[in-house]
């Protein structure tokens, strides 16, 4: 019952939060919600973290010369805008010779297994910034194949894989 609760909370949390194609929202946002429970119950074991870190190479890639990188510049410099990279990294148990996970850092027993760079947001909205990072995390969980073995639905003819 305890992971029924979970998943229909986690369900509705991505129905409202995904950005998904049309006619896909339901499926997607269970795929999302599956995923964010696996991970969690992953990272509950140490066999799974996530990473969020300011993406300070993000500025470097703005051009200039356009109109609103040059806003996003200007964001950046004043503290309203914040930029993340953020990666999903699983326990490489050939790599570590730790069993504290405290111990370990990020070249010692960790082998990332997707991240995404670039993740704008407001300074001054929390709740936003929280609500953002959950779906990333999902996002970089799917991709991971965290949804799956436990993931028996099947596409529907014609529809196509979430997007990410």
């Amino acid at each position: 019952m305890k992971t029924d609760k979970r998943l229909a909370e986690a369900f509705r949390f991505h129905v409202v939060h995904g950005g998904y194609i049309v006619g896909s929202r339901a499926l997607c946002a269970i795929r999302s919600a599956r995923a964010e429970i696996r991970a969690a119950d992953l990272e509950r074991m140490s066999i799974l973290r996530f990473l969020t870190e300011t993406d300070d190479d993000y500025a470097s890639s703005l051009d200039k010369r356009d109109e609103s990188d040059q806003r996003e510049l200007k964001m950046l410099r004043d503290g309203t805008l914040e930029v993340y990279t953020v990666s999903l990294q699983m326990r490489d148990s050939d790599n570590c010779g730790h069993t504290d996970t405290d111990r370990c850092d990020r070249r010692c027993g960790w082998r990332t297994e997707a991240s995404l760079g670039g993740c704008t947001v407001l300074v001054s909205n929390q709740r936003e910034l929280r609500d953002y990072l959950r779906t990333i995390r999902a996002d970089l969980a799917i991709e991971s194949d965290l949804s799956t073995p436990a993931d028996p639905l099947p596409l529907p003819a014609g529809a196509s894989r979430c997007v990410i």
